[in-house]
């Protein structure tokens, strides 16, 4: 993707859950395993079920972890 941010049209009383299987038919190859992520809306952190509503922000924030201390 050349953008940091897409823009996907979802029918009313979308939550984060249907939102990332959504991305994961999309954009297959990106969202493996959507059940991984972690989502925030607006600048918060949102469970899967969650609505979105129209002009929110959503955040995907990728599985990190630590290396060798």
């Amino acid at each position: 993707m050349k953008n940091s941010y897409i823009s996907i049209d979802v029918p009313k009383a979308t939550t984060i859950g249907d939102l990332a299987k959504k991305l994961n038919q999309v954009y297959p190859s990106i969202f493996t395993r959507p059940e991984e992520l972690v989502f925030a809306i607006n600048r918060n952190y949102a469970a899967f079920d969650e609505v979105v509503v129209d002009g929110d922000e959503i955040a995907i924030i990728p599985p990190v972890s630590g290396g060798d201390s």
